[in-house]
């Protein structure tokens, strides 16, 4: 016997209903029972921080500034190699204000706006820019020694000196 009409509709409708409001639904479900957590899929400075409390998220950043506080970095100046040691420039993450910031990614606009969000964290990352310092001046003083190993004789504008009473030119060098 074949189904009914009317019947068959039902189905359908309730079908398609259900794809639409069961999605809705969980998204619902999830925001009532958010704690305060940081949404899914957001990073900062490449590390996943996505559904972590605020203490989590700061101190996983934390392990991270240390990580990257204990890693020398390489350059090149002139054909030669010289590292960096980042704690010789007080390198350091301001995780505070990262995590601020990710507290506050795909929480943006009304519902329907964050269920599309929360529909793209499946697929996509929110990475929030981490702000990072360094000592300017023990970096300027680090880089200023690896100019003078990597050129060698620094360039000389010249000048004038007085030998003995007699004027003698001291000519500019190329450095």
């Amino acid at each position: 016997m074949p189904m009914n009409r009317h019947f068959s509709l039902a189905v359908t409708g309730a079908v398609v209903a259900a794809v639409i409001v069961l999605p809705l639904l969980v998204f619902a479900v999830a925001r009532a029972l958010d704690n305060g957590e940081i949404a899914p899929n957001v990073a900062v400075a490449g590390v996943h921080i996505g559904g972590l409390s605020e203490e989590d998220a700061i101190a996983r950043l934390q392990v991270h500034e240390q990580s990257v506080r204990e890693t020398p970095a390489t350059f090149t100046v002139e054909g030669s190699d010289f590292t960096l040691d980042p704690r010789l420039v007080d390198l350091d993450l301001d995780e505070g204000t990262a995590v601020a910031a990710a507290l506050e990614a795909r929480r943006q606009g009304g519902f329907l706006d964050q269920f599309a969000e929360w529909v793209r964290s499946f697929r996509t990352t929110v990475e929030i820019p981490a702000d990072i310092s360094m000592n300017a001046d023990a970096l300027g003083a680090v880089f200023t020694s690896w100019e003078t190993s990597a050129i060698g004789i620094p360039a000389h504008e010249g000048g004038v000196a007085v030998v003995d009473g007699d004027i003698q030119p001291d000519y500019p060098q190329a450095g």
